[in-house]
């Protein structure tokens, strides 16, 4: 008796232990994953949408502001294009040469040319930034540098979490 029981309440746990299994991945499959993966280029689009209508918004720009804002966003983009893209390829090298077992020493070059870009790229921010500040009336660049920290944080990737601390929220 007490070995029928056993199989009893032993079936019973593999049949709960399937349908909490089968839950779970109906869960993560109809879950939205943009919170698991870096951001692709449509969610960087709504970022730099959602930090331009701010700025509009909240500097008050006037509709010719708004077009002098949109031509240094669209020549900011373009500058910073290429430098992305020329350090992108930079990273799949010097990561390659990992698994190549290439000795540090020889891949040091690719370090500081990576960080040289991303040097170049932080000035053209800055300016950037600075370029906007000039085409605000002085009303508008107090209001502006009161929101500096904000528009930073729109624009920039969220930091990797760290050991003991959960992904970030979709």
């Amino acid at each position: 008796m007490i070995d029928q029981r056993k199989i009893r309440i032993g079936g019973i746990a593999i049949i709960l232990l399937v349908i909490l299994n089968i839950g779970m991945m109906i869960f993560l499959l109809t879950q939205n994953q943009e919170g698991f993966r870096p951001p692709g280029p449509e969610l960087l689009r709504k970022k730099d949408q959602s930090a331009r209508t701010f700025i509009i918004r909240e500097l008050a720009f006037t509709p010719e502001q708004v077009v002098v804002f949109d031509s240094l966003r669209i020549s900011h983009r373009q500058s910073t294009k290429e430098i992305n893209q020329t350090n992108q390829k930079l990273r799949r090298q010097y990561f390659d040469q990992l698994m190549e077992n290439v000795p540090a020493s020889e891949t040091e070059y690719l370090a500081e040319e990576i960080g040289t870009n991303q040097t170049r790229l932080e000035k053209i921010l800055y300016r950037h930034f600075e370029d906007i500040r000039e085409i605000c009336t002085p009303q508008q660049r107090e209001k502006f540098d009161s929101l500096i920290k904000e528009i930073f944080k729109m624009i920039m990737p969220p930091p990797m979490p760290g050991p003991g601390h959960p992904p970030p929220a979709p």
